[in-house]
Parts: C-alpha cells; structure tokens; sequence
C-alpha cells in the first residue's frame, strides 16, 4: 500500500480553522496538483476568501487549475480590489489565461 503525503503544516494549520473553510480550501486545492506543503500560503488564501467570497465560486465551479499555489495567490492578490466584474471576466476565462488577464485588469 502507497504511504500517503504528510503536511505538517497544512494540518497545523487546519486545526484551528471552522469546518466551511476547511472545505472551501479543500475544495481548490482538490484541483491542483500540489506537491509540496500547501500550510505555508493558506493564511494567504484564506484572507484572500475571506475579502472576497466570489473567488470560492469560481474557483469550486473550475475543472483543473495547474498553477502553483504561490501564482494563484499572486493571481488573486492582483484581482482583490478590482470589481466582481473584472474579476468575473478573468476567472471565467480558462485557467492558463488568468494569470495574463489578471495583469491587463489590475
């Protein structure tokens, strides 16, 4: 049987989180491919959420997102302040435009 991955610090992390943002992050984070200790940057994604909700719909609603953690929340940093609009426009794009349609909105 496969050993499976250990990451002591995302589950630090999530010992002192409420179950809904438990699942909202495991819910992105189910479509990446992720292969090293996500804990480090999910304070960052949860205050990303926790600013603006929308960016858990679209990123649930979203097939696969193949982008590292650190560039999707530099993605999401960019889109922060911009209106649910632009954020729309970009997040309903596919995924390998976000990161350029971020930067021609910000």
């Amino acid at each position: 049987m496969p050993q499976k991955f250990l990451w002591p610090e995302l589950l630090n992390f999530w010992r002192t989180k409420s179950a809904q943002t438990i699942d909202d992050c495991v819910n992105v984070m189910s479509k990446m491919d992720i292969l090293a200790d996500p804990g480090p940057l999910m304070n960052k994604l949860v205050d990303i959420f926790a600013q603006r909700s929308l960016f858990v719909n679209y990123l649930s609603s979203a097939d696969n997102i193949h982008i590292p953690m650190a560039g999707l929340i530099r993605i999401l940093e960019k889109l922060l302040n911009l209106s649910s609009e632009s954020i729309t426009e970009c997040l309903q794009s596919p995924v390998s435009q976000w990161d350029r349609n971020s930067n021609q909105l910000a």
